[in-house]
C-alpha cells in the first residue's frame, strides 16, 4: 500500500461525520452535498492561508475555554 500524496486534509469528528451520513441516508442529499462542499472550501481556504503564513479563516467562537477549533494538518 502506498502512502497518500502530500497535501491538505480535513477530518471531522465521528459525531459530525455521523450527522452528515444520516443526512445522506435520510434523503437530504442536497443539504449533505452543500455541507460537504462547504467543508471542502474551508479546507482549501485554510490550506492556502497556512501556506501563505496568514491567519486561518473564520472567527473565534466564545471564550478561550469554549472556543471551537478546526485543526488543519499538512501531510
Amino acid at each position: 500500500m502506498s502512502s497518500p500524496a502530500p497535501g491538505w486534509s480535513v477530518s471531522l469528528t465521528q459525531e459530525a461525520a455521523g450527522v452528515l451520513e444520516a443526512m445522506r441516508t435520510g434523503g437530504n442529499h442536497e443539504l449533505h452535498d452543500q455541507l460537504v462542499r462547504f467543508v471542502r472550501a474551508l479546507a482549501l481556504e485554510a490550506g492556502a492561508a497556512a501556506d501563505a503564513d496568514k491567519p486561518l479563516p473564520g472567527l473565534p467562537m466564545g471564550t478561550a475555554a469554549t472556543t471551537s477549533t478546526y485543526p488543519a494538518y499538512r501531510s
